[in-house]
C-alpha cells in the first residue's frame, strides 16, 4: 500500500512463532506485552 504509519511505538515484542489467538487476547487485555518461553509456551 501507499499509506505510511505516522505514530510513536513504546514497546514492541518480537516472537519467532505465531502467537494463538488466546495469547493475542490475553497480551490486549492486559494493555502490555506478555513474555512466553520459546520451548515451553507459557510465560
Amino acid at each position: 500500500g501507499g499509506s505510511r504509519y505516522s505514530g510513536q511505538l513504546d514497546d514492541a515484542k518480537i516472537y519467532n512463532y505465531a502467537l494463538t489467538k488466546q495469547q493475542i487476547q490475553q497480551v490486549y487485555n492486559q494493555g502490555g506485552a506478555v513474555r512466553y518461553g520459546p520451548a515451553t509456551g507459557s510465560p
